[in-house]
């Protein structure tokens, strides 16, 4: 038995392994535990194997990388995850799936921000459309519906939205350019 931890590899009959530091034969400290599936769990032991804490997971069937907290293996709380196809979703956890205030972008900075519950959206607050370009207000599914502001590059668009179009009276000023215009608009959508 060692009573400083050392760096060694144990390898369990059921094909799991775990690489890092051990304290008497068993995990202690900073280490890489292999589900024989391939899933891959970057954290820190204490005398046996427990998923549950703060942890680096690569899930290898789905090919998801996730960093945060975990419970029982899983993501439980607040973390990141990104898929394959460079998606990312970061927010609350509950069960492995999205669950409480969270933001989900596809790998050009486009997608929705709000309320997840059981994995799907349920309130949108935001949407994102790319580079300098985001809508925060009302909606309605995930369209623009409602009172809401729209910054376009420099521009401000504050006004109300019809399925995605901005309609009626709207304000629109610029950053940089120090105007503001009071209008009417009937279908822009950009």
């Amino acid at each position: 038995y060692n009573k400083e931890p050392v760096r060694a590899k144990i390898s369990y009959v059921n094909g799991d392994s775990y690489e890092g530091q051990i304290k008497n034969s068993k995990p202690f400290g900073g280490g890489v535990f292999t589900k024989r599936n391939g899933d891959t769990f970057v954290g820190k032991f204490k005398n046996k194997i427990v998923l549950t804490g703060h942890f680096k997971v690569h899930y290898a069937e789905k090919n998801i990388d996730y960093e945060g907290k975990i419970a029982n293996g899983v993501p439980n709380g607040n973390g990141r995850e990104t898929s394959a196809d460079k998606t990312v979703y970061l927010g609350g956890f509950k069960n492995g799936l999205y669950n409480g205030t969270g933001s989900l972008l596809d790998a050009n900075n486009v997608g929705h921000s709000g309320k997840f519950k059981d994995g799907k959206i349920v309130k949108v607050i935001g949407i994102y459309y790319g580079k300098r370009r985001d809508y925060r207000g009302e909606t309605r599914g995930l369209k623009r519906h409602g009172k809401g502001t729209y910054h376009y590059d420099e521009y401000i668009i504050q006004g109300n939205f019809v399925d995605d179009v901005l309609v009626g009276k709207a304000t629109v000023s610029s950053v940089w350019r120090n105007f503001e215009v009071t209008g009417e608009f009937n279908g822009f959508k950009n």
